[in-house]
This record gives C-alpha cells, structure tokens and sequence, in this order.
C-alpha cells in the first residue's frame, strides 16, 4: 500500500511537468463528444456522469456538439480509474482532436491524430464519493475553461 501511494503521490509531483495544455482552437466550429471511462471506482463507472456535465456546460455556450463527424474535430474525455482496497485514482485526459492521414515517400499511408487542446490531471482519494466529486468538478471547470479558450480563438 506504501508503495501504491508513493507511487501516486510521485505521478502529482511530476504532473505539472508531463502534462502541457496548449490551444489551437480557431476556426473550429463543431465538435463530436467521446467520452471513455476504463475502469471503476468502488465499481462505480462515471461515463455517463461525464457526459451530462460536458453536455450541460456547452448547451449555454455557442459550441455545437454534432452526432458524426467525418473530417472534424472530436472534443475527447478519457478516464483511467484503478482502485485497492483503501484508494481510487483516476487519470483523466481532456482534449480536442481530428485524424488526418498522410503519405510517405515508399507511398505508405498512415492516420495521425492532431491535438488542438489539451488538459491532463489526477485524483485519488479513499473515498469514492469525493473521488467522484473530484473528478466531476474538474471536468465541469475544464469544459468551462475550453468555452473561454474557444470563444477567445475565435476573435
């Protein structure tokens, strides 16, 4: 459990350092939603609380969230929660993406993701209503954060 927690406690230290955020968010008008969760907290799966709360945020901003998007741009949460007897943690990835496919020089193609936003962060704790609040609340103060920085790219 010492181990578990080092561990833990280490990754936040480093977090500030690993995790970048960076906007390129101009000329995006629409985004496809995906949101994955892997994993539980307590057997608790938070998916569908996620996308209520990115949903609810960005139904009062002028964002639009469409079903399918072909060659756009996808608005994309990903949460990895491993749990023990005493703790949950959670990685979370919050970010904005298309896929473009490129051609090299032997004629082979690839498809490449392009990031245009991106917001990283971690929580634990011992209790699996807080880690829930934690991790909500977060993505609550990121998709508000995404409609300033959107709006702001787009003067």
């Amino acid at each position: 459990m010492k181990k578990f927690l080092a561990i833990v406690i280490l990754s936040v230290l480093n977090c500030n350092i690993a995790f970048a955020e960076w906007n390129n968010l101009k000329d995006i008008k629409d985004f496809k939603l995906s949101v994955s969760h892997q994993g539980s907290c307590k057997k608790k799966n938070y998916k569908k609380d996620t996308e209520i709360t990115i949903k609810y945020v960005l139904a009062n901003s002028k964002i639009k969230l469409v079903d399918s998007t072909e060659e756009g741009e996808y608005l994309g949460v990903a949460i990895l929660t491993t749990e023990n007897e005493n703790l949950c943690v959670s990685s979370i990835v919050f970010d904005t993406h298309s896929f473009n496919y490129s051609e090299n020089s032997a004629g082979v193609k690839k498809i490449y993701r392009i990031e245009s936003y991106n917001q990283k962060d971690i929580f634990f704790s011992d209790n699996e209503i807080i880690h829930k609040s934690q991790l909500l609340n977060w993505v609550e103060l990121k998709t508000k954060q995404l409609v300033v920085d959107w709006t702001e790219a787009q003067k």
